[in-house]
């Protein structure tokens, strides 16, 4: 069963064609990345995916539902949150309160009502479960400021995680991070597989060859292959258009 599909997507800015008539397929439980060149269209299609850019044409799916004209809101409630390629947080509160605002969010509630959230019981519980999830619960009281990069990106991992996804778009989760950050996101990220379905965006070829379950190579707005890793990765196209000779 897909948890993600889309037929026929297109998307164009004046005369670049960003999404060029793109069948994507992810599989439930699976852990889907997409590589491509920069200017390949990836970005664009995740905004597209989760309802922030609106298509030209075409189809989304999520479980077999039309999500296509679905706004971002009611797409996150059906189950399909993002990370971004910045971290987007609020420094000034602690990582537990971050988490909490996600929980929050999710049930319909404004972040503006921050207050009632710090003595809220739910969603706090919520916010320990997911902050526990991603390595977090000794980092729970500490600023959102103070934590380092890598933390910052398990935070922003937690706040999805709190609104109970059953799709996570990734957005280059290892962008900006050192040897030892990125290992620690590969192995969170490894251990999320099988618990929700993720489409993996990412300039990481370790991480992606490590996690990846399938992997899609898109050029100009249109994938040029999809398969195992080992397929990708052999594909004398793929080899010319991204990863070349030395990268194989």
């Amino acid at each position: 069963m897909s948890a993600l599909s889309t037929m026929g997507l297109t998307k164009s800015f004046g005369g670049i064609i960003a999404t060029n008539n793109l069948d994507l397929s992810v599989k439930q439980g699976s852990l889907h990345a997409l590589i491509g060149p920069n200017g390949a269209g990836k970005t664009t299609l995740i905004s597209q995916l989760c309802g922030l850019l609106e298509s030209d044409s075409g189809t989304v799916f999520l479980y077999d539902q039309d999500i296509t004209s679905m706004p971002p809101a009611k797409r996150v409630q059906r189950g399909l949150s993002r990370t971004f390629q910045i971290t987007s947080v609020f420094p000034e509160f602690s990582a537990q309160d971050n988490v909490a605002f996600a929980a929050q969010a999710v049930a319909g509630h404004s972040y503006r009502f921050w207050r009632p959230v710090s003595k809220n019981k739910t969603f706090q519980q919520q916010a320990g479960e997911a902050l526990a999830r991603v390595g977090l619960s000794s980092r729970a009281a500490t600023s959102a400021a103070s934590l380092s990069h890598g933390e910052r990106r398990q935070l922003e991992i937690a706040m999805v995680l709190a609104a109970k996804p059953k799709l996570l778009l990734l957005d280059e989760p290892m962008a900006g991070m050192g040897g030892e950050e990125s290992a620690l996101m590969v192995e969170l990220l490894q251990s999320l597989k099988g618990e929700v379905t993720m489409l993996l965006v990412e300039h990481d070829m370790d991480a992606v060859f490590a996690l990846a379950d399938e992997l899609s190579v898109l050029v100009y707005g249109r994938l040029i292959a999809t398969g195992l890793p080992a397929e990708v990765r052999g594909n004398p196209e793929v080899q010319r258009a991204y990863l070349g000779a030395a990268s194989v």
